[in-house]
């Protein structure tokens, strides 16, 4: 089965992006940390690059795929093109009969965010 939106078909790396998100096996800090790889497991969009700029911005935010999806502020822009709200729920995930339009807007986030490409620190 191949995972397609309008402008093109994902095959086997969206399924990987499926795989990696909803397992929790991915390089998010929250997993890498688990598995003893980095001292510290979170978020490093929140913690690092935003608590200097916006004083009310969460911080301590456990880097995991639901956080990076759902919650995290420095991605809420894309979150809101693709979902068309700046925080979202688990149930917004998975709403709805259309499960493989829910999957594309998964994929499609993850692989603009980029978050399961970047380099360990």
């Amino acid at each position: 089965a191949v995972v397609s939106t309008q402008s093109g078909h994902y095959g086997r790396e969206g399924m990987l992006i499926i795989i990696r998100i909803l397992s929790g096996h991915n390089n998010l800090n929250y997993h890498l940390n688990k598995v003893n790889l980095i001292p510290d497991d979170k978020c490093e969009y929140c913690t690092e690059l935003m608590k200097h700029s916006d004083h009310q911005w969460e911080i301590n935010c456990m880097e995991t795929a639901f956080h990076i999806l759902c919650k995290c502020q420095y991605y809420s822009t894309i979150r809101a093109n693709i979902y068309l709200k700046f925080v979202i729920k688990r149930s917004d995930i998975f709403k709805g009969k259309d499960t493989y339009k829910n999957l594309c807007k998964l994929i499609n986030f993850v692989i603009q965010t980029k978050i399961l490409r970047r380099e360990p620190k």
